[in-house]
């Protein structure tokens, strides 16, 4: 009966054992959650403040392009009134 004992005592250190293993890991993969949850945030972030400097690299570009389409046009303008007084 003595060593059924220990051998029941045994399995269930091992038991203990592979519980303990298994807090463990559920501790390390809830730190690893909330790290990735964060980075995620983050990342969001980032994502939001770089569409907002696209839509405003954009409105950028649109103004310089109506100013060189005017620039344009007033130099095609000159260049039509040289041609005529020529």
């Amino acid at each position: 009966m003595k060593s059924g004992g220990a051998d029941a005592l045994t399995r269930f250190g091992e038991l203990e054992d592979r519980i303990q293993k298994i807090i463990e890991a559920l501790g390390t993969s809830r730190a690893e959650k909330a790290t990735i949850e964060r980075e995620l945030d983050d990342a969001r972030v980032r994502i939001r403040q770089l569409q907002s400097e696209v839509e405003s690299m954009r409105a950028e570009r649109l103004k310089v392009r109506n100013r060189v389409e005017r620039l344009i046009s007033s130099i095609s303008t000159l260049e039509d009134r040289k041609k005529k007084v020529v």
